[in-house]
């Protein structure tokens, strides 16, 4: 199987800080991991923030732009793609990861990078928290399937989402079924004790 390195099938970039307390500048929204909500797949709550003119073009996330967790307690790849359109950026805890070979789906590459052995290969420890440098993300090699079996691989996450999903809506529904079998239990206690 032929291995690919990431800086030959993606563009890299950092992430950049934004600032709150300025008014000048283009408003953007600006991205954290800790905005990333896994559970429905998607960006949610990024802060309004300001960055200059000048670096606006250059930052604005793109659809499928991938965005991985540079530094932090959790390591995570995540694909942007916005309910609506939105200038945005990434922090600069992110890397951007905007994949330029027609040969390599962003999906995949996102699965790719959230596999544990990758973010074994990529992080640097330090304590409870990790750094990964964008040298060695760029250096990365992959594993190049055809477009084929990578939506496959894509579907089979998809359906393991899915299967984890109801596992937990299964236990919910457990639970809430056990509280109100107790609840019928103690209510038919206190009549028996009453007659």
């Amino acid at each position: 199987m032929e291995l690919i390195q990431i800086k030959k099938i993606a563009h890299l970039r950092n992430g950049i800080p934004a600032y709150q307390n300025i008014s000048e500048g283009e408003e953007v929204i600006h991205y954290k991991m800790s905005n990333y909500n896994r559970e429905k797949d998607m960006f949610n709550d990024g802060t309004k923030a300001f960055i200059t003119s000048s670096q606006v073009q250059k930052h604005l996330l793109c659809n499928n732009d991938l965005l991985l967790s540079i530094k932090g307690a959790k390591y995570y790849c995540a694909l942007y793609n916005p309910e609506y359109e939105e200038k945005a950026i990434a922090s600069d805890s992110l890397l951007v990861l905007q994949v330029t070979d027609a040969r390599i789906m962003p999906e995949y590459l996102c699965w790719l990078l959230n596999r544990p052995e990758t973010g074994k290969e990529l992080m640097i420890s330090s304590s409870n928290h990790y750094i990964i440098r964008k040298e060695e993300v760029a250096s990365l090699g992959i594993p190049l399937v055809s477009l084929e079996a990578q939506a496959l691989i894509i579907e089979i996450c998809k359906l393991q989402k899915e299967k984890i999903k109801i596992q937990k809506e299964q236990i919910l529904l457990y639970e809430e079924i056990q509280s109100y079998f107790f609840s019928i239990l103690h209510r038919l206690s206190l009549i028996h004790i009453s007659e």
